[in-house]
């Protein structure tokens, strides 16, 4: 994705060096800056663009003073054109890029989204999402928590400024419970009950799988599934396991269940899955990192 800012007034220092981050289907940057005289700027983008203010400390005549300000959040659809100005002082802000169909396909709608401009709103949720994923990109999360937590944003953005439709009984998980509860699941994808999982978040069982579903996309079941898929993957990929060790391993009843579940998730029986893997991982030496299907 290709981003373009041209300043037309005013001067920015940079205060301390800035910090990216990617992550399944768009990318993160954080930068804490100075602003010494009014910016004026215009900003360009091939993807969609959320601005996060995460902190700001402004000296403006028109406010009357020194002030404070965090919360704030901007969103500019892929494509479009974003004019701005931004008063002195001092700015920490989290730039958030997604790919734009990545976007359309977070949001599983079939008709195109009506992407409509946002400028400094107060979306509680978008924002604590923002705010969690760059507190993710600063404590070096696991890809995967990055991963989840784009995926949750993309879906709020759909239903704030996509005009999406979700399903009545799909609810929200606030996004440390819900991280909590991926956590507990990253563990123990065999063995964990939605009790378990309820009770980390806080609600009752109905509550949570409407509100991890209307978070992710899809149920907490789903998900514990494709976290032992990935789980058989690797063990089929280390070969010192046989199918049916494997599928004891990961929670099937038999090697017939894990190879129709595998087939049916992955394309391709276990054996040819491993078969094909290991000749791609042969042609370009590097091993292929196994990722999770995060919707549907």
């Amino acid at each position: 994705m290709a981003v373009t800012t041209t300043v037309s007034r005013g001067f920015v220092r940079e205060l301390t060096p800035s910090l990216t981050q990617g992550f399944c289907g768009g990318s993160l940057s954080i930068a804490d800056i100075e602003v010494d005289e009014r910016l004026v700027y215009a900003q360009y983008s091939d993807g969609h663009l959320v601005h996060a203010t995460l902190s700001r400390a402004f000296k403006s005549r028109s406010r009357g003073g020194a002030g404070e300000r965090r919360g704030a959040l901007s969103f500019t659809p892929a494509g479009q054109d974003r004019n701005g100005a931004v008063e002195r002082g001092r700015i920490v802000g989290a730039e958030i890029s997604f790919e734009s169909m990545f976007l359309a396909e977070a949001c599983e709608q079939a008709r195109p989204l009506d992407w409509r401009v946002a400028f400094n709103e107060r979306d509680y949720k978008a924002f604590t999402l923002a705010d969690e994923l760059a507190e993710a990109c600063r404590r070096r999360a696991p890809p995967l928590t990055l991963d989840m937590l784009g995926l949750a944003l993309a879906r709020r953005l759909g239903r704030a400024y996509g005009g999406l439709s979700f399903r009545r009984d799909d609810g929200w998980l606030h996004p440390r419970a819900f991280m909590r509860v991926v956590d507990r699941m990253v563990a123990d994808p065999v063995h964990v009950s939605l009790t378990d999982l309820a009770l980390e978040a806080g609600l009752g069982v109905s509550a949570f799988v409407r509100g991890f579903r209307g978070t992710v996309g899809q149920t907490p079941i789903a998900f514990a599934l494709d976290l032992r898929l990935d789980k058989a993957a690797n063990s089929l990929l280390a070969g010192d396991r046989t199918l049916a060790e494997v599928a004891t391993l990961t929670g099937f009843s038999s090697a017939s269940h894990l190879a129709r579940t595998f087939r049916a998730r992955r394309g391709l029986p276990p054996g040819a899955w491993r078969k094909e893997t290991v000749l791609t991982t042969m042609s370009d030496g590097t091993k292929s990192a196994q990722t999770i299907t995060l919707v549907g």
